[in-house]
């Protein structure tokens, strides 16, 4: 259950992180920190967070999956649909999808998504400079995200911004 982003919750996910930071001896200590974050706050079952290569064709690496051996780190996932592009790389909004038929319509690999029980998901830009350098991906139950659910993951979000940038200068795997 999801209790949202209120006062104190807000202010313990923002130490939580920062001693995340400090103390970490991997990349992978900072994201897991995130997703744990998430999950209290918002709910997942599935979490990924995704850098984008400096290629043409946009291809986005993962760097941290709460089911790695469905979505390991160091897979990619190649260009989205044009909608998704233009939403989330063009303009730098969240792209959600609300249930299985718009997961279907956006996600080629959807079988595998409803496999692990998501009917609907969340990818919210993380941005250096005017550009999307990667991406959190929040994935639950149709119509899991509420319009508070999706306020509350945009200000989590902010909190990816370090991990994110790191996992675009290291590499991964």
């Amino acid at each position: 259950m999801s209790v949202g982003l209120e006062g104190d919750l807000a202010a313990r996910a923002m130490l939580a992180m920062a001693a995340a930071q400090a103390k970490a001896s991997s990349l992978d200590d900072i994201p897991g920190e995130l997703a744990s974050t998430f999950r209290q706050c918002v709910g997942y079952r599935l979490f990924t967070v995704s850098v984008f290569e400096n290629t043409p064709d946009l291809v986005a690496q993962r760097i941290w999956s709460s089911h790695p051996g469905v979505y390991p780190v160091g897979g990619t996932k190649g260009r989205l649909c044009d909608e998704w592009v233009q939403q989330v790389l063009g303009r730098q909004e969240a792209f959600l999808c609300r249930d299985e038929a718009d997961v279907r319509r956006v996600i080629p690999d959807y079988e595998t998504i409803f496999g692990l029980g998501c009917g609907s998901l969340l990818n919210l830009p993380v941005c250096h400079y005017g550009t999307v350098i990667g991406t959190v991906n929040v994935l639950h139950e149709a119509h899991w995200f509420t319009p508070k659910r999706v306020q509350d993951s945009t200000m989590l979000c902010a909190l990816a911004y370090a991990p994110v940038l790191l996992g675009t200068s290291q590499p991964v795997g």
